[in-house]
């Protein structure tokens, strides 16, 4: 409750400072979305048991969840190559490579769910001449959610792990190259 009342500061990995929690108009949300994100970390401990538990009955392996995956119809036939890479190295604990192709292939799932359920995916630059450019992740999600694709919880979390910079914002720290080797484990991978 005390830390509750105080602002917290984030840090990279380098030490440098880049977000103050619990500041603002949105105190309560980046509160909320931090805490979850924090549980996410701690939890991941009974995550690892559940897998293993699953490994050892033979339930969770590489092709248990490709035929899972195979069967989302928004995931296109051309990416599953790099799916299957991806879910490879994740089985193998080449986090780096499982983390580098699978969070790129999630916003890419996210943009076809998007055009099939009749979102747009593209929106004209600024200058027409330039042509179009693609609609962020965070915004995707924001009008898959708002019209029942997705439920309140699911966007919540998506948004907590993918996008959102109080949360874990996994997609922007891998595209931007803002992590460290050793943040490429197990937890983030799961």
């Amino acid at each position: 409750p005390l830390l509750d009342l105080v602002k917290t500061v984030v840090y990279d990995w380098s030490g440098m400072p880049i977000n103050n929690i619990g500041v603002g108009q949105d105190a309560e949300h980046q509160k909320f979305i931090y805490g979850m994100y924090t549980r996410m970390l701690v939890s991941s401990t009974f995550i690892q048991i559940h897998i293993k538990r699953m490994e050892d009955k033979k339930t969770y392996t590489y092709e248990s969840v490709m035929h899972l995956l195979k069967e989302l119809t928004f995931l296109q036939e051309d990416q599953m190559a790099i799916i299957a890479r991806g879910v490879k190295a994740y089985f193998a604990g080449d986090f780096i490579v499982a983390c580098h192709l699978l969070v790129i292939q999630f916003e890419a799932a996210i943009r076809n769910l998007a055009a099939m359920t009749g979102h747009e995916v593209l929106r004209a630059n600024k200058n027409a001449e330039c042509g179009n450019e693609y609609i962020s992740l965070d915004g995707l999600l924001e009008e898959i959610q708002k019209d029942g694709t997705i439920s309140q919880d699911l966007f919540t979390y998506y948004k907590t792990v993918f996008t959102d910079k109080i949360g874990w914002n996994v997609r922007n720290l891998v595209c931007h190259g803002a992590l460290q080797a050793s943040a490429f484990n197990v937890v983030l991978a799961d």
